[in-house]
């Protein structure tokens, strides 16, 4: 892959969700344009920053998200008190109820200590409904 200037405009630029987990909007980031991981989109952005950058965000829109980006980028800073060691990096919990209303992961949703949907009042799913795999953050 050829590095790009951090500082580029990236061809597809999703606007972030309010309360959507950083790690969910990167996803969707990477995989409007193209990127396979969000390691690969680590490689062509040196930094978070500049990556915003590249995507025009306002500093509301990066208000909206919820939750750190890859460590790979460096620490975090999150507000609430909370750190990045109080959410789940590796595995994705989700409300089947509140995706059906919009595609997007929610921030709270990687919090260690969520179990239950706050709108719902279920058991949030960790495992594919259709083969029982446990579904990581690791692709996109």
């Amino acid at each position: 892959m050829i590095a790009v200037n951090d500082y580029c405009a990236l061809p597809v630029r999703p606007r972030p969700i309010n309360g959507e987990a950083t790690l969910g909007f990167l996803m969707r980031v990477a995989r409007a344009n193209g990127y396979e991981s969000l390691r690969q989109l680590g490689n062509t952005f040196r930094n978070f920053e500049g990556l915003c950058q590249a995507l025009g965000l306002s500093a509301e829109e990066r208000q909206a998200l919820f939750g750190p980006h890859p460590s790979f980028w460096g620490p975090s800073a999150l507000s609430n008190g909370l750190t990045a060691i109080d959410f789940n990096h590796s595995q994705m919990r989700w409300c089947p109820l509140c995706l059906r209303e919009s595609a997007h992961l929610r921030g709270p949703w990687l919090l260690k200590i969520s179990c239950i949907c706050n709108r719902h009042s279920i058991r949030l799913h960790e495992r594919c409904p259709s083969c029982g795999s446990t579904q990581r953050l690791e692709r996109v």
